[in-house]
């Protein structure tokens, strides 16, 4: 049925049909879903472009939160997420539970097969890691400090 009513200060004529009532409140449903994080919202950039903060909303959206450290601590982008193997998110991440590296995996497959990307070759992969740098005593601020590869 379809029916209309003019507003309250004569202004406007609100025409209402129930399948159109439908279809909003379909929209603020979704819109509801995405923004409680039930739903991956996917950005405009390709996930070989995204930044961390968006491979964290990508793992939030997987509803482990508490590996957001990991990620965020590892500095992973989009390109870096894709190239991650299983062994990666047990070694790598530290990403100890049995559980938790299924779901990763799983959902990551799944980026991977909607986004078909080329991994890099090997040679080219970028490979870092953490050195310790200890600061000598009586050093102050603003001295030079000479760092060295210890490869």
């Amino acid at each position: 049925s379809l029916w209309a009513a003019v507003d309250d200060q004569g202004r406007r004529l609100r025409i209402s049909c129930p399948a159109f009532n439908f279809l909003d409140f379909l929209l603020d449903f979704i819109d509801y879903v995405y923004d409680q994080g039930y739903v991956f919202r996917p950005g405009a950039a390709e996930p070989s472009e995204w930044s961390t903060a968006e491979v964290t909303d990508w793992v939030r959206n997987l509803r482990l939160t508490h590996l957001l450290p990991k990620f965020t601590a590892a500095g992973i982008t989009g390109l870096a997420l894709l190239e991650m193997t299983e062994e990666e998110f047990e070694e790598g991440l530290e990403v100890r539970d049995a559980g938790d590296r299924a779901r990763l995996w799983g959902a990551l497959k799944t980026l991977k097969r909607m986004h078909p990307f080329q991994p890099m070759r090997k040679l080219e992969r970028e490979t870092r890691q953490l050195v310790e740098v200890r600061v000598p005593d009586g050093a102050s601020s603003g001295q030079a400090l000479q760092v060295t590869d210890p490869a």
